[in-house]
Formats: structure tokens, sequence, C-alpha cells
């Protein structure tokens, strides 16, 4: 059986390209055939047509595989959609410990003093412009 198995190869490459019309996956397509048939030599009746057999293999493999493309959509390449919007996973974890970093300080704050903060924040204050009412010095306080 291994013998002919081998001598079949080149019929079932040109089965594998018409089917799938890309040729990395008729080569997928054909060694998953074959692991297939020494998986399941057992099953083989000697006195019946290898190549009919191999072909049935293939056929069933693809029909798998166009189901399962069916069931899953289209695959698109990572670098084809690098102008969609969407966002980025880095950035949003920095801005995330960021805002971390801030909520734990305005805690930190002495009571009341927060709602000060915020509300010049809000407004695009900056420090030197707090009002002096409130008893900030111009650093950090």
């Amino acid at each position: 059986m291994d013998a002919e198995l081998v001598d079949l190869l080149p019929r079932l490459r040109r089965m594998a390209r018409a089917l799938c019309r890309d040729e990395e996956e008729a080569d997928e397509l054909v060694q998953r055939a074959v692991e297939r048939a020494l998986a399941n030599r057992h099953r083989f009746r000697p006195g019946t047509r290898l190549d009919s057999w191999m072909h049935r293999i293939m056929q069933n493999l693809w029909l798998d595989d166009c189901r399962r493309r069916r069931r899953r959509g289209p695959t698109v390449e990572l670098e084809t959609v690098h102008h969609l919007p969407g966002s980025d996973g880095r950035r949003d974890g920095e801005m995330r410990l960021t805002l971390g970093r801030v909520r734990e300080a305005i805690r930190a704050l002495p009571e009341g003093s927060a709602s000060r903060w915020c509300w010049c924040a809000s407004r695009g204050c900056r420090t030197a412009r707090r009002p002096r009412a409130w008893g900030y010095r111009s650093g950090l306080s």
C-alpha cells in the first residue's frame, strides 16, 4: 500500500489544487489525507482501488474545511486591518494603570480636597491657577 500511495501523490496534488485553488492549502490537504489514510490503513480493503479511497478521504476533508470556514466566517490577516478603528490594548492598559494611580492619589487627599481637585481638573485648571483661598501652594500639595 505504501508504494502505491507514493505513486498516487501527483494525482492527489492535482485534485487538491483543483479543490482548494491555493497551492499551500492544497499541499496541506494532501498531507492530511495521507495521514488519515495511514492512520486508517486497517480499513482499506485489499483488492479495491486505493485511488478512489484516497480521493474520497481528500474530498471529505475538503468538505469539512468548507463547512468550518462557512461557520467561522472570513479570515482576515491582521496586517490588513491596522487602519480599522478600535483600541490599542497596550495604550488601554497604560491608561487603566494611570487612572488607578490617580484614584489612589485622590483618595489620599484630605477631606473636601478631592472634590476641589476634580473640579479644577475638569475645567483644565493648572496647579498655579487654583484659587489661593483653598490654601494650596503653587507646587504639589
